[in-house]
């Protein structure tokens, strides 16, 4: 699941103007763009990267470990089904919109099959300074030892640039994608984080209207120390102390501003 620098992306909807434009964004924050995926649109080259026709037909020509998909909505289901019968183990999905039916349905085969599914609605997985598999603008992103975990696109990113303007680097930064079914939560991503060897804290930027009860048993087995942001109001509503609560019992730090969740994490850091 966690991208390196040898990390092979295939980009599927390259040709339509946010993956062309993305694929350009992930090149210059060093990742490994192999092959680009546009049905009816094969022969072309994006940013000196081929077009072909079919997951397919690119995987004949590269070998590749990921893919990124930037096709709208209505073509995200056969984008993922077509990754996912191509064996390829990671597969970021960037748009929001997608039908939960079918969500639910690619979520399921892919869980079946052993293919890591990120989002919908992701800004995708980045490990700065080596990749970018998604919409995580580079600029923000600087090398150190903080995991971010958030459900968020906009709030995600601010997080890690004021991170980044803090002094504290990210070793690992991943947007689990912000639609009510993803394909992979905070249970499935926590203990992967905590074999990580760059990785000393985590941050989990919390939706404050999620419940927590499903990940709490993964966060009570974290081997590293978690600091939980909940931000929005910090009324004492019932919905509010539940998720406080429950955050607080499996152990992580739970905070109510960015500013909180800084001097935290410097606390736990190397940095």
């Amino acid at each position: 699941m966690l991208p390196g620098t040898g990390t092979r992306v295939i980009v599927q909807g390259i040709t339509g103007e946010r993956g062309a434009y993305h694929t350009g964004r992930m090149i210059e924050a060093g990742t490994k763009v192999v092959a680009g995926v546009s049905p009816g649109r094969g022969g072309l080259a994006i940013h000196g990267v081929p077009v072909y026709e079919t997951v397919s037909d690119a995987l004949d020509e590269h070998e590749a470990d990921a893919t990124v998909v930037f096709t709208p909505p209505p073509e995200v289901p056969p984008s993922v089904y077509e990754a996912i019968e191509d064996e390829l183990k990671l597969v970021v999905v960037s748009a929001k919109g997608v039908p939960l039916r079918d969500t639910m349905r690619f979520v399921r085969l892919a869980r079946e099959k052993g293919t890591a599914v990120i989002g919908p609605a992701s800004v995708g997985i980045a490990r700065p300074g080596a990749s970018v598999l998604g919409s995580w603008p580079h600029e923000v992103l600087s090398k150190g030892d903080i995991a971010i975990v958030t459900r968020f696109c906009t709030l995600g990113v601010a997080v890690t640039a004021a991170l980044t303007s803090a002094g504290l680097g990210q070793s690992l930064c991943i947007g689990l994608g912000g639609e009510h079914v993803v394909g992979t939560d905070e249970r499935d991503v926590l203990p992967v984080i905590s074999e990580d060897n760059r990785t000393k804290a985590v941050l989990l930027v919390m939706d404050p209207m999620r419940s927590v009860v499903p990940m709490c048993e993964a966060l009570e087995e974290l081997k590293l120390p978690a600091v939980a942001y909940v931000p929005g109001s910090a009324d004492a509503t019932i919905k509010r102390l539940e998720i406080v609560k429950g955050l607080e019992s499996a152990g992580a730090l739970v905070v109510e501003s960015l500013e909180g969740a800084i001097d935290a994490l410097g606390e736990f850091s190397g940095q």
